[in-house]
């Protein structure tokens, strides 16, 4: 799960984590097979190895089935794993009214069961969420923007704080959120100074993925603001980005966004 929150190499990852789930079912280990199975699945979907890749059903688990087995037996650890990669899943894949759903799901459990390694990918995921919902059509109430701007400002602060005790590991996560709201208040001069900044410090620290959003969600301001010429410059960046982390959904997503701007 770790190895997936840092970016490494998704066809590495699920051969690993394939490993892994083999020894643990070959030792009756039920429960950390539950565990691990939400992250492989999550893997194989980035890689286009199943039907629907927002939705955790294909090779090893099936989502319905997974959060009925967390809510019947009370493991919420589990519970908020299959939460978190549910998010992950539909944000990457453009689904933001149902990653905002499962972002307040995951709000409401206590700090005690979530896993460390993926608390700060919530927090990450909920402000990027919640920001980009900000800016879309479909908020167009004032307090319902203030409301979702507040969470991604306070998201970000908690990411900070992390930030300073591990830099190498989140100040590029801080950056892209700060860009982002910069972005939604009208700032672009420092939207723009801050995506390049995320996407020169993931770069350093070998973040693909997080090398990769940066320049998508720059690409995704330039456009707002109708610079055609510099977002298709940022789309092939992230395009080829995706494709060395090995995520063939996101590859697809770019090159249609690409193709519309030719």
């Amino acid at each position: 799960g770790l190895s997936f929150s840092c970016g490494a190499p998704l066809p590495k990852l699920a051969n690993d984590l394939r490993g892994y789930h083999e020894t643990l079912v070959m030792n009756r280990q039920k429960t950390a097979v539950a565990l691990l199975v939400p992250t492989l699945q999550a893997v194989l979907n980035l890689m286009g190895d199943s039907e629907d890749p927002a939705i955790l059903t294909g090779e090893v688990m099936n989502q319905e089935a997974a959060l009925q087995e967390a809510v019947e037996s009370k493991n919420n650890v589990l519970y908020f794993i299959v939460l978190v990669m549910m998010m992950h899943l539909n944000y990457l894949t453009g689904n933001l009214v149902l990653a905002k759903q499962y972002g307040v799901l995951t709000r409401k459990l206590n700090q005690s069961v979530k896993p460390a390694y993926l608390v700060h990918q919530q927090l990450f995921l909920d402000a990027l969420v919640s920001v980009a919902l900000s800016r879309t059509t479909m908020t167009t109430r004032s307090k319902q923007r203030r409301q979702l701007l507040r969470l991604a400002r306070g998201n970000c602060s908690s990411l900070r704080r992390t930030a300073r005790h591990a830099p190498h590991n989140f100040r590029q996560k801080v950056l892209m959120v700060g860009a982002e709201l910069d972005a939604a208040k009208g700032n672009l001069d420092d939207a723009f100074w801050k995506y390049k900044l995320a996407a020169s410090l993931a770069e350093r620290e070998d973040y693909l993925p997080d090398e990769a959003l940066a320049y998508e969600l720059f690409a995704e301001t330039l456009l707002e603001h109708e610079r055609f010429g510099g977002a298709l410059r940022q789309l092939h960046k992230a395009r080829d980005l995706y494709e060395a982390w090995g995520c063939k959904v996101k590859i697809r997503q770019m090159e249609d966004k690409i193709g519309r701007l030719k």
